[in-house]
């Protein structure tokens, strides 16, 4: 079991999962591909899965995609990395709310980051949150964003329809990440049709 942390969020779940790396060569292979310098966040070109300096990271990603794709209740089938990328941000840098459509799962991994840094994720349900009373205690009901703390060595795996985002760095620490999208499996369901 590769997973070693489930947390229910509004209708979904993130999985946790927590491996070491050589943070060196995941350094080495994102400055090496930056995309653009002199950003407060900058990311590299979505082509990390193809640096075979990687593959470790890129086979473990897969093989915890495929354990949480299981434990939805989906059939074993192979899936793909679709896009990996570095992610470099530096003081007031951080990423705005954004999903990943087209995609299965997305996720990412911390390779550095302080212990202020959170990601975020936001409640998918639209209409949740249009009549809004005083909140007297905050929960998975009633909060519009879910923050999860950002630690180092580990992984968060989430559906790709989930909007997401960070908080601006505030320290004067860099935070460093990859993260990814998972291609759609090949055998898709017909839809409601096959819903018994």
């Amino acid at each position: 079991m590769l997973l070693t942390n489930t947390i229910n969020l509004f209708p979904t779940t993130i999985f946790e999962s927590y491996k070491e790396f050589d943070n060196d060569i995941l350094i080495a292979a994102i400055d090496s591909n930056i995309n653009d310098k002199g950003e407060q966040c900058t990311l590299t070109y979505p082509d990390l899965h193809y640096n075979d300096t990687l593959k470790p990271m890129h086979d473990y990603i897969l093989d915890i995609s495929m354990e949480a794709s299981k434990a939805w209740g989906y059939a074993e089938q192979p899936m793909e990395l679709k896009g990996m990328w570095g992610v470099r941000s530096t003081k007031h840098g951080g990423l705005k709310q954004h999903g990943h459509p087209g995609n299965w799962l997305c996720g990412c991994y911390y390779i550095d980051v302080h212990e202020e840094d959170h990601i975020i994720f936001h409640d998918p349900r639209s209409r949740a949150m249009s009549v809004q009373p005083i909140v007297e205690e905050w929960n998975d009901f009633n909060r519009p964003v879910a923050k999860l703390k950002a630690k180092n060595n580990h992984f968060y795996i989430f559906p790709s329809w989930l909007e997401h985002s960070t908080e601006s760095v505030k320290h004067d620490k860099e935070r460093v990440s990859i993260s990814w999208n998972i291609k759609l499996p090949d055998q898709l369901s017909g839809g409601y049709g096959d819903y018994g």
